[in-house]
């Protein structure tokens, strides 16, 4: 990855509920990799580049937290990426959503199926409604406010993957087309 991004260094950090577990039995065993502040890192020589990759695990919990949005001022990523998403099917991205619209920062998603993208379309229509409600109380200025409520007017392209897996999904429990990282969409675009 290091070679298609010349002149950059890229720090992906992974989050997940299966992180805890893993950490845990890391944390007995200095060796393993999930011990290490980086899992993984490449860099490419200067010939090409010499950008850098390097993959983290979460260090602050198994969620992103986009409720901390007083740091996230601060420390925010340069983008989101979330992968087979179901944004619509867990409330644990509801944070996401906001701080990424609130912060302006980029996320695009992909899922399984088009149609489970199409749920999320419907999600950040409502988003700023949903927003009084659910995440009230976080100090937002006018602007950040502002942007949470463009996301009902903006328009959302669901589309094929070009990097998607194809082939069929092992218990594929899901009605239509399907397939990892199937569809794809942008939550949050690049300003």
């Amino acid at each position: 990855m290091a070679l298609l991004f010349p002149y950059t260094d890229l720090d992906l950090i992974l989050f997940g509920t299966g992180l805890g577990a893993l950490k845990a039995q890391a944390s007995s065993k200095p060796s393993c990799l999930a011990s290490r502040p980086f899992i993984y890192t490449y860099a490419a020589p200067e010939v090409s580049g010499g950008g850098k990759v390097r993959i983290a695990l979460c260090q602050s919990g198994l969620l992103w937290d986009g409720m901390d949005v007083a740091r996230l001022r601060n420390d925010k990523p340069d983008a989101l990426i979330a992968l087979n998403a179901g944004l619509g099917a867990y409330l644990e991205w509801l944070p996401v959503l906001y701080a990424s619209r609130a912060l302006g920062i980029p996320f695009a998603v992909t899922d399984y199926l088009e149609i489970s993208l199409d749920t999320n379309v419907r999600i950040l229509k409502r988003l700023g409604e949903m927003q009084q409600a659910l995440w009230p109380v976080l100090g937002l200025t006018g602007v950040e406010q502002r942007r949470i409520w463009e996301a009902e007017d903006a328009s959302y392209q669901i589309e094929l993957n070009p990097f998607m897996c194809p082939g069929p999904r092992p218990q594929a429990m899901d009605v239509g087309p399907s397939a990892v990282n199937g569809h794809m969409m942008v939550i949050t675009p690049w300003r």
